[in-house]
């Protein structure tokens, strides 16, 4: 974020209140585009919500980049397993890379600033596709509210980032 506002603005209006259907329709009908995120230099996750390996050679060994599949953790959120920068083998939330790596303000970030955590689109649900769009950065008690549902959906949104440490 480059200019500082005391009054919130709300991101994503054109995906708020659009069933899951209408969204998806919109997200086939773009070009994808794909995204590194630091220490993961070996993929990249798009804004569709796809993770793929790039071409790489490990060792002497030449791999072709594919795309990977994802799974369902136990809470019912898409993971995949990938291999960070030093080559261990981590299992990650394809929601937090696809914001890691689309966000503007997440762009040269390998994780999160302390404190923040990835918001779901509160219409579609946390289960819904990876789609930059329907993700936004939070604290625990803002996506708790999101999960609860009592609370009355509201428009999430946009904070000033500095207050997390960036820019």
């Amino acid at each position: 974020m480059t200019a500082h506002s005391d009054t919130p603005q709300a991101t994503g209006p054109f995906w708020f209140g659009k069933t899951e259907a209408e969204i998806r329709n919109a997200v086939d009908c773009r070009a994808e585009r794909w995204f590194s995120v630091p220490g993961f230099g070996r993929y990249q996750w798009s804004d569709k919500g796809r993770t793929r390996s790039v071409d790489c050679v490990v060792n002497g060994r030449a791999y072709r980049g594919q795309v990977l599949k994802h799974r369902l953790d136990r809470y019912g959120y898409e993971i995949v397993n990938v291999r960070n920068d030093e080559g261990r083998q981590v299992t990650v939330p394809v929601a937090k890379m696809v914001l890691l790596a689309h966000h503007p303000a997440f762009r040269s970030l390998a994780a999160f600033p302390e404190g923040l955590q990835t918001r779901h689109n509160p219409v579609t649900g946390q289960q819904f596709n990876c789609y930059p769009e329907g993700l936004w950065p939070g604290t625990k008690l803002e996506n708790e509210a999101d999960k609860d549902a009592r609370t009355p959906v509201q428009l999430p949104q946009l904070r000033d980032l500095r207050e997390y440490g960036v820019s």
